[in-house]
This record gives structure tokens, C-alpha cells and sequence, in this order.
């Protein structure tokens, strides 16, 4: 138990550090988060602290054997690194807000060849694990569906971006 907390704290810190540390420059970029930086804030928080909340107080467990702690903690932790080597991939590009500059290449290989939103992707495994960690079918439910559906706005505003920018090579 307490190295899933020790776990979870490095996960938030490590995003709290990407968010300090990875903003565009306004002065050479041109932002178009749409404010969706500030969405998947709100609802990461909201989701997590209502899953925690819920399996504390309702008791609908998904097994009743200690492998979906571990598998949770296995989830959370792959989520982390994969996010993490999609970001160092994606290099000097990466911001965690949605921006683009004029010199920017199209990036088409690594996870990038594979999937549109590695770190995105990867975020979203880190969740489910989390989840699984709490061992509740209904806060496994929330920490998956409410994130999911704030990065699947994040997509939408991020491949507007995209196609603006790339056109026909990146659809």
C-alpha cells in the first residue's frame, strides 16, 4: 500500500513538473489549447478524488485477491514511463499546451508510427491501472471514462491543430 502511494505521489510530481516545465513560448508559438489544459486538470482531479472516495465508502469489489492491487500499480507505473518516452520522442515539440510552430515536423516514427497519441494513450493506461488499484468497479468506471472522455476533447482540439498545420501528411 504504501509503495502505490509513493507511486501516485511520483506520478502527480511528474506531472506537475511537465506542466511547469514543457509550456510553449507564446512569443514563437501560436497557442490553441481551447482551454483544454484547464479541462483535463479539473476532471483528472475530480475523477481521482471521487474513485478514491467511493471505494472507501461503497464496497464493490472486481476481485477479492491482492492481483488487482498489483496489477493496478503494474498499469500505473507502464502508463508513466510509456507517457514519458512518447514525450522525449516528440522532443522539443512536446508542450502540455496545444501549440504549434511554423518549422515544426510532422513526427512519424517511434510510438508515433503507431498511434496518433502515445502519451495521451499512455496517460489513459496509467488511469486504468489506478483504478484497478482501488478495487471498485464503479471508481475504476469513473477514473477511466470521465479522463477519457477530457483527453478525447484534447484529441479533437489537438487534430484541428494537426490538420491546420500538416494538412494532408498528417491525415
Amino acid at each position: 500500500m504504501n509503495f502505490f502511494y509513493t507511486i501516485f505521489l511520483l506520478w502527480i510530481l511528474s506531472e506537475v513538473y511537465l506542466n511547469r516545465s514543457a509550456r510553449s513560448a507564446q512569443k514563437n508559438r501560436a497557442s490553441q489549447d481551447a482551454n483544454t489544459e484547464w479541462l483535463l486538470w479539473i476532471t483528472i482531479v475530480v475523477s481521482m478524488t471521487s474513485g478514491i472516495f467511493i471505494s472507501g465508502k461503497f464496497s464493490f469489489p472486481i476481485t477479492s485477491d491482492e492481483i488487482t492491487g498489483a496489477a493496478g500499480i503494474t498499469l500505473v507505473i507502464s502508463g508513466i514511463i510509456l507517457r514519458f518516452i512518447a514525450i522525449r520522442q516528440l522532443g522539443k515539440n512536446f508542450t502540455v499546451d496545444v501549440s504549434t510552430q511554423e518549422d515544426q515536423e510532422l513526427k512519424q516514427d517511434g510510438f508515433y508510427r503507431y498511434l496518433r497519441h502515445p502519451s495521451y494513450s499512455a496517460s489513459l493506461l496509467s488511469f486504468g491501472g489506478f483504478g484497478l488499484f482501488l478495487n471498485n468497479w464503479i471508481s475504476l468506471i469513473i477514473v477511466i471514462v470521465l479522463p477519457f472522455l477530457a483527453f478525447k476533447r484534447r484529441m479533437n482540439v489537438e487534430e484541428e491543430v494537426l490538420l491546420k498545420q500538416f494538412g494532408k501528411q498528417y491525415s
